[in-house]
């Protein structure tokens, strides 16, 4: 979602939700003399394909109550199944974007725009869903061993370099644009989310090896996707066409659905959360730009990406989160003691 819709669906699920309250306070009063309470109308997809955002309650662990998005009536009944096992419908009904920020950390290849290739220490990839933006902090060494750091950063019509996370901006390749905006489209998250916007837009088909597929063009990107599912209902493969070129990503190794942590596919959190895989390959035209194998992942964490003019020129003045290093042992946040546990 762009930023210039945030507003206005905050605005909507204001008002949806006042009305909600509204008709459930009237249902009540209409159960008097033992009447069944008033139901809600099963909305109806119009004929364009695209319905009003609809919006429901969900309590949390909290003891506070959220609303939160619903499928839309529009979207292909086959493209529900995933939507759960993805981890993006949590609630009743069905949710459709429970997903709003992804964070990993990896090592294995990044092809710099500059750089060329290069053997990682780590690379730090954070999404932000809403905006749409992806920063992807990136540290090792070229092809001749030199050392090589850098962070790009990508938010909604612009894209730059920083010095590090959330400080010291600074000129990108002119180019930028032209590839960095379908960065977030080669994570599963990104790619479904566009399927899931493209509502009754979406193709739904079988590949060469009977598995399902979805093609579907959000209204708010310009570019169609096409994920592959298996027969878990998990996204393994994305196609996207961009700038007269084709980007793909394939993903393996879902972490197990599991309440067990473990230091390396569920060191953030469990599986039964939320599923992310292993490893991943991105390409374009076929050539390899990025081969990641995950070292850590969290949803939903902190990710923002503000504009150039509102960054700060040193870590030390940076908005600490955001120079938040998940390779730095001394940093407490990476004491095992201090992170997510099952029930804590």
């Amino acid at each position: 979602m762009h930023k210039k819709t945030i507003m206005a669906a905050s605005m909507a699920a204001a008002t949806i939700a006042s009305s909600l309250i509204a008709t459930g306070a009237m249902a009540q009063e209409g159960m008097g003399g033992g009447g069944a309470p008033a139901r809600a109308p099963v909305p109806v997809c119009p004929a364009s394909g695209y319905n009003p955002p609809l919006f429901a309650f969900a309590g949390g662990n909290d003891g506070l109550t959220a609303v939160y998005q619903v499928v839309s009536p529009c979207s292909p009944p086959e493209l529900k199944n995933v939507i759960e096992s993805m981890g993006f419908g949590r609630s009743r009904p069905l949710s459709s974007r429970s997903v709003l920020a992804t964070v990993f950390s990896a090592t294995g290849t990044w092809v710099d725009a500059v750089a060329g290739p290069i053997k990682l220490d780590y690379a730090n990839i954070s999404s932000n869903y809403y905006y749409p933006g992806i920063r992807v902090e990136a540290k090792g060494k070229d092809a001749k061993g030199k050392p090589f750091y850098n962070t790009e950063v990508f938010n909604t019509d612009r894209a730059w370099d920083e010095t590090g996370p959330g400080y010291g901006p600074k000129p990108g390749p002119k180019d930028a644009m032209s590839y960095r905006p379908v960065w977030m489209k080669l994570t599963p998250p990104g790619a479904l989310l566009s399927i899931v916007e493209a509502e009754g837009h979406v193709t739904v088909g079988k590949d060469a090896q009977g598995n399902m597929t979805f093609t579907g063009k959000s209204p708010y990107e310009p570019y169609p996707v096409t994920i592959t599912v298996n027969s878990a209902n998990l996204v393994t493969k994305v196609s996207v066409p961009y700038m007269k070129h084709t980007y793909a990503a394939s993903f393996d190794g879902y972490n197990p659905v599991t309440e067990r942590i473990d230091n390396v596919r569920n060191k953030w959190e469990p599986g039964y959360l939320f599923p992310w895989v292993d490893h991943m390959t991105w390409t374009k035209d076929g050539k390899m730009i990025a081969d990641l194998t995950t070292t850590s992942y969290q949803t939903n964490g902190y990710v923002v990406m503000p504009y150039p003019e509102l960054l700060k020129a040193t870590k030390e003045e940076a908005d600490p989160m955001l120079g938040y290093d998940r390779n730095d042992p001394a940093d407490p946040r990476n004491d095992p003691a201090n992170q997510f546990t099952p029930g804590g």
